[in-house]
């Protein structure tokens, strides 16, 4: 597709003020942009909650 007004690329990011990294890009078409990236933040969101819990039951298992 050649007519690049119709997409757009959205970097992904994670905006905690310990951690600014990019976690890649994608390019989605215009009008369903929004919504994927609401969609891909949640994502990123949740998985992140699981592993900060998962580190922190690891390192109480190793403090008994």
């Amino acid at each position: 597709m050649n007519d690049k007004t119709s997409e757009k690329t959205f970097l992904l990011h994670d905006r905690t003020p310990d951690d600014g990294y990019i976690r890649g890009f994608v390019v989605f078409r215009q009008q369903n942009a929004h919504k994927m990236c609401i969609l891909l933040y949640e994502i990123f969101r949740q998985t992140k909650t699981r592993l900060q819990s998962l580190a922190f039951s690891e390192k109480r298992k190793g403090d008994e």
